[in-house]
């Protein structure tokens, strides 16, 4: 029955050279379908005018996508010397996609679209600072779908005479990463595709709702659980799975030390698997 079935991979989007942090991971194992942040900070001199370049990288293969078909995963935010994005000590960042599937930035307790702080111009020799921790606000939003990106490692340095504790370093012209998760979602160890209607007519199923296992990897929690290529996953956590993004925002919100109704369709019938993570 597999000749019908395909191994759904989730393509990450074209990135830069240097590593990759993660943020979020879903439900497949694969490094090919980690989410993850980046931001690189470039100087650049045109005109006589010192500009610095902000570049959010992710992956939104299991979300709907941003309507912008000639950079679908790149949000870049120019900002002039005067202009520069700046965030306090004690401020952070989070991705958010709201009700209206559009993509948000959040600092430091407030909605920003690209300006976020101005503190005077920026010599062309200078280095410059960025550093992110608490968001205050979160609970604003109407629905999550990227968490807070962790607390990034601090260094200590100064700006223009004045110290600046806590904060992240930043030579001119040097690519960074920042970022890191702090609240590590669950990651159930499968990877599936949607079920269409050719799966639906072989596996025998009165509908396409689900996700079919192709896959179960080696030591993870779908393996103790006794889940099996070949399982539909129906429901997780008493919540439909109909669509491909369902899963991993189901894992994405699950706790730890909770125990997670699964239900599945098994050799032609429904089963319920009480997994706790």
């Amino acid at each position: 029955m597999f000749k019908f079935l395909l191994i759904f991979i989730l393509a990450i989007s074209s990135a830069p050279t240097y590593a990759k942090p993660s943020i979020y991971q879903d439900a497949g194992a694969s490094s090919d379908s980690i989410r993850y942040f980046t931001l690189q900070q470039k100087a650049s001199i045109d005109g006589g005018s010192f500009w610095l370049e902000t570049y959010i990288w992710f992956d939104f293969n299991a979300f709907k996508p941003i309507d912008t078909p000639e950079t679908p995963y790149l949000i870049t935010v120019n900002t002039q010397t005067s202009d520069w994005i700046f965030i306090q000590q004690g401020q952070s960042l989070v991705l958010i996609l709201d009700d209206k599937e559009e993509l948000k930035l959040f600092t430091g307790g407030s909605e920003r679209s690209s300006r976020i702080s101005s503190i005077g111009n920026l010599r062309e020799s200078a280095n410059y600072w960025i550093s992110f921790s608490q968001l205050i606000r979160i609970g604003k939003a109407k629905s999550i779908r990227f968490k807070l990106i962790g607390d990034n490692q601090m260094i200590t340095g100064s700006w223009d005479g004045a110290l600046l504790e806590n904060a992240i370093y930043f030579a001119t012209n040097a690519p960074t990463l920042i970022g890191d998760l702090t609240n590590t979602p669950i990651k159930l160890g499968v990877k599936y595709t949607l079920v269409t209607k050719e799966i639906a007519q072989v596996l025998k199923m009165p509908s396409t709702q689900g996700v079919f296992i192709t896959s179960i990897d080696q030591g993870s929690y779908a393996e103790k659980f006794g889940l099996q290529p070949g399982d539909v996953i129906l429901q997780f956590s008493a919540n439909d799975i109909t669509q491909i993004e369902d899963l991993p925002y189901q894992l994405q919100h699950a706790q730890y030390g909770t125990q997670i109704p699964i239900l599945i369709w098994r050799n032609g019938k429904t089963s319920l698997i009480l997994a706790k993570f």
